[in-house]
């Protein structure tokens, strides 16, 4: 769908606009124009204007489920705001950032492609897509799901946390990790980045902290161990730690105090497994592990 790009023009069909500000209001270079458009595929096209005066590009999401539309929008200015004064971000290359709140236990990661659009308001776009991924790669449901994950973590209400870490790993069940995944977690630091990567680790923990919170353990330690399946060598770390450092006596803990990690690894296989991959992730002491390719954290 192609549609005009100024002020006097009043979008038509199913396009949504919306206007905000990362600078000064008083500075027109601060406004971008940020629009929704069905595609003939089902999905929707995320995509900004007005941010190539500042960044260099505009940027876009292809494959949007419809009922993600808003939280698009939400990612899509977060990783704006992480851009921002860093410099001209070339393509083809990895960014990372925590684009999606100030209390995520872990980095994003994304890989920038050039758009193959060619009409005048939308070539050189650049199009998001999960790391490492090829430009029709699609739907980046990796990032989606730990932008959900890290909705979830800032989350106050244990109920609508619970719905966000459930729809985090209905985008992504993630795969099993192996040792190296967890060469670099400090548990009393808590970063879980390559972790969340290849495992959708904090939608799990999340989980399960939120059904403890809302006092149903049998479910908390059912997700629990399918963190710990995915994860195992995670989980030995972080058992002490968990242990020794949480003061709440219940069901939860003894769980977890009583646990046969591996035993729950040999004996447990994950609900579900992810289609595709990604580029490996490793050890490293910021949290990416070791990779492929640079990446450009914050």
């Amino acid at each position: 769908m192609q549609h005009p790009i100024n002020g006097k023009v009043r979008l038509a069909g199913p396009v949504k606009r919306l206007y905000c500000s990362f600078f000064k209001r008083s500075n027109p270079l601060g406004w971008a124009d940020y629009h929704t458009v069905a595609e003939r595929s089902g999905g929707w096209w995320v995509h900004c204007h007005g941010m190539r005066r500042r960044i260099g590009f505009d940027l876009e999401f292809t494959g949007v489920p419809k009922d993600l539309r808003k939280e698009a929008l939400r990612l899509l200015i977060g990783i704006i705001r992480t851009l921002r004064g860093h410099g001209e971000i070339a393509p083809d290359r990895d960014f990372g950032g925590r684009f999606s709140g100030s209390l995520q236990s872990f980095s994003q990661a994304v890989t920038f492609r050039i758009s193959s659009r060619t009409d005048g308001d939308h070539k050189g776009m650049m199009r998001v897509v999960d790391i490492g991924q090829p430009l029709h790669s699609g739907f980046p449901a990796r990032l989606f799901a730990a932008h959900l994950v890290a909705r979830g973590q800032s989350q106050t209400d244990a109920k609508k946390a619970e719905k966000l870490f459930r729809k985090a790993i209905d985008l992504f069940p993630g795969e099993v990790s192996d040792a190296a995944g967890s060469a670099d977690y400090d548990p009393a630091a808590g970063d879980i980045t390559g972790l969340q990567v290849k495992s959708n680790l904090g939608g799990y923990l999340g989980l399960a902290l939120a059904l403890r919170a809302q006092n149903r353990t049998p479910d908390a330690c059912a997700a629990a161990t399918e963190a710990i399946a995915r994860c195992p060598d995670w989980a030995l770390l972080y058992r002490d730690h968990f242990v020794q450092t949480d003061d709440r006596k219940d069901t939860y803990q003894e769980f977890w105090r009583d646990l046969d990690i591996l035993g729950i690894a040999s004996r447990h296989q994950p609900a579900s497994q992810a289609v595709g991959s990604v580029a490996e992730t490793g050890g490293n002491g910021g949290g990416f592990g070791a990779r492929t390719r640079p990446v450009r954290r914050i």
